[in-house]
């Protein structure tokens, strides 16, 4: 109805929108810029820096200072203090499995491993306060070699004794 009404009064019809073919801006006339509208910067390419116009100093946000290096002092005491409490927990660890054929009651065997497991070298505190955790009787020597060779020490020590005593200085 529309293109009959332009060909009644002797006009072309409006040109149709070709959708192969979208309509190419014109470069005599390119867009200007919307006022109410300012364009977005774009996230991925930041503007650069112009180096024959420095940016001008912000009275209201005086420059910060740069940062110092970090004290390598302190960090490297850090660093110290870390590993020692690894490898003292470490220790710890395989101690407190150590301890397991000690004589002592099974409810102090298994504090002792959780305090190793959890807390690390202050599982040590728990061994030294304990008086009867970890704590072995001193095993009898039952090599019948060694044992010969204590009471053959101790007959050659007497003898030597003996000697000693009979001599006048």
């Amino acid at each position: 109805m529309y293109t009959e009404m332009f060909y009644d009064m002797g006009n072309p019809p409006p040109p149709q929108p070709d959708p192969h073919h979208p309509p190419q801006p014109d470069p005599h006339h390119p867009p200007q810029p919307d006022p109410h509208h300012p364009p977005k910067p774009d996230p991925h390419h930041p503007p650069k820096p112009d180096p024959h116009h420095p940016p001008k100093p912000d009275p209201h946000h005086p420059p910060q200072p740069k940062h110092k290096k970090a004290n390598t002092t302190s960090g490297y005491i850090l660093l110290g203090l870390g590993l020692l409490y690894l490898v003292l927990g470490l220790v710890a660890f395989v101690k407190s499995i150590l301890c397991f054929s000690a004589n002592s009651s099974t409810s102090e065997k298994i504090i002792g491993f959780i305090l190793a497991i959890l807390f690390g070298p202050f599982y040590f505190l728990y061994y030294y306060l304990n008086p009867k955790y970890c704590k072995s009787p001193i095993p009898f020597n039952t090599n019948r070699r060694n044992a010969g060779n204590n009471r053959r020490n101790v007959s050659n020590n007497k003898r030597m004794n003996r000697n000693n005593t009979n001599r006048r200085n």
